[in-house]
């Protein structure tokens, strides 16, 4: 079959010779034997052809550096197909893309912008090996098509090495005025983890952004970013105050994440379960945290929400015998007749009986 298809690229029908070499790239690896004559299809006076053979030739030739000054070639083709698809064909190629690194980075000023944002996909889909293309593509940040923004964005992102400048362009894009752009910039920042703290502050500020789902993706970011708890809890409690409820959500979730550590937030996701809306999640974040403020769960369980009450007594039985000054606390609560009767008409949400197992489990540690 492939050499009645290899005959084919010679017919003299334009649109055959396109067919040829597209069916012969859908075969990939099966057709290598086609290489040389699709390299050789390249010089063909149809540009259509000459694309066609440059995806045709990287499909069956696979990631083969023989042929990299063919793609470096054609990637300043007349034709802006051909340069397209040479783009197109190097975002799959690793090898080819680090032996043609140079070749890319020119391409990155192209006048097409399809080239442009082909180029910046193509780098970045060799990772760390194309690190030495990142000051090109940071200044094509401000490239004024914000596709091409957007695949620079997620370029620098995979390549993962940073620079002051870069980091500082990075921050600035945070405010795109593209959604797309937007996101792509917050999702790089994300992936390079620690190295992107110096685009902290732009990210605070961007918990001011009008896109709720955009607030939301920011919030999400902090975390993997900032090491620091009592930093990381800074932006993030300011979040529980936004006017979305499924952005307060994410932000208490992300304090739940924090673990142990993440004491100072127990005051604020208290007031939060107060709330009929945001009662659940503060509640998960709460038991995940394990609150150890004796004296603060003391005061909570007498809280008029029965939600407080619950989890604040949740939280001194996890604690156990570090819970001692609240025994006779809560042996008074259960003293208390009115808390009784309240339990007995199933009206307390199971708080007397977690004072109750609660003080089983303090005087048997004591």
């Amino acid at each position: 079959l492939v050499p009645k298809i290899i005959t084919l690229l010679d017919d003299d029908d334009v649109f055959v010779r396109v067919s040829a070499a597209e069916a012969l790239g859908d075969l990939g690896p099966v057709a290598r034997a086609a290489a040389p004559t699709l390299a050789g299809k390249l010089e063909d006076a149809d540009p259509r052809v000459r694309a066609a053979a440059v995806i045709g030739l990287g499909k069956t030739a696979g990631d083969d550096v023989t042929y990299t000054g063919l793609f470096a070639s054609a990637l300043k083709a007349d034709d802006a197909s051909v340069r397209i698809a040479a783009t197109r064909v190097m975002s799959k190629l690793p090898a080819v893309t680090t032996a043609s690194v140079e070749n890319l980075v020119a391409a990155l000023v192209d006048e097409n912008e399809h080239v442009r944002a082909g180029s910046a996909r193509a780098l970045g889909s060799a990772g760390k090996d194309t690190a030495s293309s990142v000051p090109a593509l940071v200044q094509l940040l401000k490239d004024p098509i914000s596709a091409v923004r957007t695949e620079v964005a997620q370029a620098l992102g995979a390549i993962g090495e940073t620079t002051p400048g870069m980091l500082a362009d990075l921050g600035v894009a945070i405010a795109d005025p593209s959604p797309k752009v937007r996101r792509q910039v917050v999702l790089t920042l994300r992936g390079l983890g620690p190295d992107a703290m110096p685009a902290v502050p732009q990210l605070v500020q961007a918990l001011d952004n009008k896109d709720s789902d955009f607030r939301i993706l920011v919030i999400e970011s902090f975390r993997p970013i900032i090491s620091d708890v009592s930093e990381l809890l800074k932006p993030l409690l300011k979040a529980t105050k936004d006017p979305d409820r499924e952005v307060r959500r994410t932000a208490a979730y992300e304090i739940g994440e924090i673990g142990e550590t993440a004491q100072e937030a127990v005051p604020t996701l208290f007031l939060m379960i107060e709330d009929d809306v945001d009662r659940y999640a503060a509640r998960a974040a709460v038991n995940k945290i394990s609150p150890r403020d004796v004296p603060l769960l003391i005061k909570k369980m007498t809280n008029e929400s029965p939600f407080v009450r619950i989890t604040a007594c949740e939280a001194l039985n996890t604690l156990g015998l570090d819970a001692a000054e609240a025994l006779e606390f809560l042996e008074g609560r259960l003293a208390d007749k009115a808390l009784q009767k309240q339990a007995e008409m199933g009206g307390d949400y199971g708080i007397r009986r977690c004072i109750s197992e609660t003080v089983k489990k303090l005087k048997r540690v004591k």
